[in-house]
């Protein structure tokens, strides 16, 4: 049977000391993996459960005026989804970072998530330990 995807080769290529290498180093946690990827799936499809759970009731409502309602309350379903996602995911701007501003916006109400790795050096050192001394080429341009 032939090795489409050369992995036959590729297990045989490795030594010994590298095989135990690879089995040696442990793999990243378990919660770093479901805080970082393995939750943004679930989390996004428990608000868009919500958010039709938001227009089903409205929608199904026996006030007369419910259906008025309906697109101001998705409005703020949505923002508030918005709100939650740059809460635990939002990355900072690499241009605000250089010029040393994160302001807090309605657009960008937290500017680092909770759940990214640049939350613990923004906690630890601050504004300056997010910055990078390197030249950005946009600002050439």
């Amino acid at each position: 049977m032939p090795d489409y995807f050369g992995f036959r080769e590729m297990r045989n290529s490795l030594s010994d000391e590298e095989r135990k290498e690879i089995i040696d180093v442990p793999p990243s946690p378990w919660k770093e993996w479901f805080l970082t990827e393995g939750s943004k799936t679930w989390i996004a499809v428990g608000l868009l459960i919500l958010d039709i759970f938001v227009y089903g009731a409205l929608w199904l409502s026996s006030w007369a005026y419910a259906h008025y309602l309906i697109p101001p309350a998705l409005i703020a379903a949505l923002y508030l989804n918005y709100v939650l996602w740059t809460y635990l995911w939002s990355v900072p701007d690499i241009d605000e970072l250089r010029k040393g501003r994160l302001k807090h916006t309605l657009a960008h109400p937290f500017p680092v998530g909770r759940w990214t790795p640049e939350y613990k050096v923004w906690k630890e050192q601050g504004d300056a330990g997010l910055h990078s001394g390197a030249l950005n080429p946009d600002e050439f341009v």
